[in-house]
């Protein structure tokens, strides 16, 4: 399973309102008072001026970890039925080159945990799950990660927009920590850098086609969000009518700033690249690519081979095949490839899973040049039916295998043979 990240762009924005004030002149004691001037309302580049005066502050505020209340809201853009989905999400910042950002929520009666790491420039992102083939999945990503914390972008407004619209808020105190408040109003199509966004908003199409307000309000001596409310509306060409979009709300519920290197530790010593598709196979040969997190050159490591048994959609593995290898050296958060020749020649489908000891990874392949037709099991038209709901998807990930003789014709056949 690809590990999904739900928050493209949590704490974008950083700042705060600070206020000065007029000084009565001084004077001697029979000098006539002068009432106080009262101070202009502030502008809006006043505003700006402030807020992106303790964006600033964020990045270098010291260690840190905070705790949020956050409920996603997928507004009318949700396919899933979903209305708001509540989670808990935590940011642990040891300094500007190391953080982690945590999310969990339930899915499906499940829990699941991700966290992206910020470790001196790379990125790995961590998946907790009783839904993953193993425990625990960590992936390195290609890109290389920005400074800050993941999911932390400290700029300056101009650098983030070509136009937008700020106003002040009533102040606040999340925590119990003084806070200045901001409302930011802009569109997409105003957003210098769109790729990041490329992901967040598959079900509204092109982000120019949204438009956003946000209440933000930023801790008074640290400079990170304690509060934020972003809400999107949706422009849909077709209908040329605007509906609610996905946003979020946040709430900070604690602020310490003990945060150790434990605290950043990665739970696992090795992984794999994000853009990793699994293993090769021929009849002789197994080629895995791992990434190590830690120093395991010349560990031990246990390699199970097996073939997919399945209920349903969800296969398990039946082992056939036990092999314990001498790992080679390999350098930290570099891919290194491993050819292992199994004891028996391999056929089919086959499922694999690599562990040192109690850590574990799992991978499938199919032997190179042979169809895995008739190594996977029949699936009925009762099992398959439910997911296809529109022609383009009889070609369905099934069983780690696309059905490639599937045709839309005879699916619907069979679905209508089976009353669907």
């Amino acid at each position: 399973m690809r590990t999904f990240v739900l928050i493209g762009f949590l704490l974008l924005f950083a700042g705060v309102l600070f206020a000065g004030c007029n000084q009565p002149p001084a004077g001697g004691s029979q000098a006539t008072p002068t009432p106080a001037a009262t101070p202009a309302p502030a502008t809006e580049q006043d505003l700006k001026l402030a807020y992106d005066s303790l964006s600033q502050k964020f990045g270098n505020s010291g260690p840190m970890k905070l705790s949020y209340a956050f409920t996603m809201d997928f507004g009318e853009q949700s396919a899933l039925g979903l209305s708001k989905v509540d989670m808990d999400m935590g940011l642990y910042m040891l300094s500007e080159q190391k953080s982690k950002t945590v999310v969990s929520m339930a899915v499906l009666g499940q829990n699941i945990t991700s966290a992206v790491y910020n470790l001196d420039g790379k990125s790995v992102t961590c998946t907790e799950s009783a839904m993953l083939a193993q425990p625990v999945q960590c992936e390195l990503g290609k890109e290389a990660a920005s400074s800050g914390t993941p999911g932390v972008e400290v700029k300056k407004l101009d650098e983030m927009f070509t136009d937008f619209k700020i106003t002040a808020l009533p102040a606040k105190s999340p925590a119990g920590r003084p806070a200045q408040c901001f409302l930011l109003e802009f569109k997409g199509k105003d957003l210098k850098d769109k790729s990041q966004f490329g992901s967040s908003f598959e079900e509204g199409g092109s982000i120019e086609n949204y438009s956003f307000t946000e209440e933000i309000c930023l801790d008074s001596e640290k400079g990170f969000a304690s509060s934020m409310d972003l809400k999107t509306k949706v422009y849909s060409e077709l209908s040329k009518e605007e509906t609610n979009g996905m946003g979020f709300s946040m709430e900070l519920e604690s602020f310490s700033a003990a945060v150790s290197e434990t605290d950043l530790a990665l739970p696992m010593p090795f992984g794999v690249m994000s853009e990793n598709e699994g293993a090769e196979c021929s009849k002789d040969t197994i080629k895995m690519k791992i990434v190590p997190f830690a120093e395991i050159s010349g560990k031990q490591a246990v390699l199970q081979i097996g073939i997919p048994q399945y209920s349903g959609t969800t296969a398990t593995m039946q082992v056939q095949q036990e092999k314990t290898i001498t790992l080679p050296a390999m350098e930290q958060f570099k891919e290194s490839e491993l050819s292992i020749s199994p004891d028996s020649q391999l056929s089919g489908s086959v499922m694999l899973s690599l562990c040192i000891e109690k850590d574990c990874i799992s991978s499938t392949c199919t032997v190179a040049g042979e169809s895995a037709a008739g190594t996977e099991p029949a699936v009925s038209p009762e099992s398959i039916c439910p997911l296809l709901t529109v022609k383009d998807q009889c070609e369905i990930d099934i069983t780690g295998d696309e059905v490639k003789d599937c045709t839309w014709d005879a699916t619907a056949a069979a679905c209508k043979a089976a009353g669907e």
